[in-house]
């Protein structure tokens, strides 16, 4: 089954416009962005729900794996 994604990614910006400061919108942002194959926008909402004290952990593991290392503003390290 293919899900159009476009419609819940413009829901969520808009709810960005209005509070910026929502961790939980920029991470579920980053996953749709993802999913939807917009890597580059996915880590900058990563960054933005991290910077927010949003537990980022498994979606920057899956970006890894799907992207190879990416950098998350962090040391880059060399586990697989």
């Amino acid at each position: 089954m293919v899900y159009e994604l476009g419609p819940a990614i413009e829901a969520l910006q808009r709810a960005l416009q209005r509070d910026p400061s929502n961790g939980i919108y920029h991470y579920a942002c980053a996953a749709l962005l993802a999913l939807d194959g917009d890597l580059q926008g996915a880590v900058q909402h990563l960054h933005r729900a991290e910077q927010q004290g949003v537990d980022v952990t498994p979606l920057r593991e899956w970006l890894r794996r799907k992207r190879g290392s990416i950098n998350l503003g962090q040391e880059a390290d060399s586990s697989p």
